[in-house]
């Protein structure tokens, strides 16, 4: 049997930034996620090298790189000597973590945010994240 890499899996919460032009973060709170985001920290990877370290099937992969992807969070390009290989890479800031739990820590994290980069810098932006957020939690609650 071979040794396989069995990598931990981070308990931290962890927020990126949404793509240039958008406002807001992303939170990213899901175990196989933190674990290829915690891989991706340091290194590219192809598709395969991700599988192998996570002990993870392919299609779970698959999965959760294309959520990464369509948050903006993760990318990739193809591999220079084989097309059909791609390597991921991460595409986003990454802002900060919180430990797992910690509700009051990632709501006082969110509100700094908040004020630094919306609140202080345009009030037009801080507006419409408001109005934005407003009507989305009515959209949940079923009042459109």
């Amino acid at each position: 049997m071979e040794n396989e890499e069995k990598t931990i899996q981070p308990k931290a919460i962890q927020i990126f930034a949404k793509a240039p032009g958008e406002l807001g973060v992303n939170v990213v709170k899901s175990p196989v996620k933190l674990t290829i985001l915690s891989m991706l920290k340091d290194t590219d990877m192809e598709f395969d090298e991700i599988v192998k370290n996570t002990g993870k099937s392919k299609s779970t992969i698959s999965v959760h790189l294309k959520s990464l992807r369509e948050d903006g969070i993760v990318s990739y390009r193809f591999d220079a000597n084989d097309h059909r290989k791609k390597i991921f890479f991460i595409n986003s800031k990454f802002l900060g973590e919180v430990e797992s739990g910690d509700e009051k820590e990632l709501e006082e994290r969110q509100a700094e945010f908040l004020v630094k980069n919306i609140m202080d810098v345009d009030n037009f932006k801080f507006s419409f994240l408001l109005f934005h957020t407003l009507r989305s939690n009515l959209i949940q609650e079923g009042i459109n």
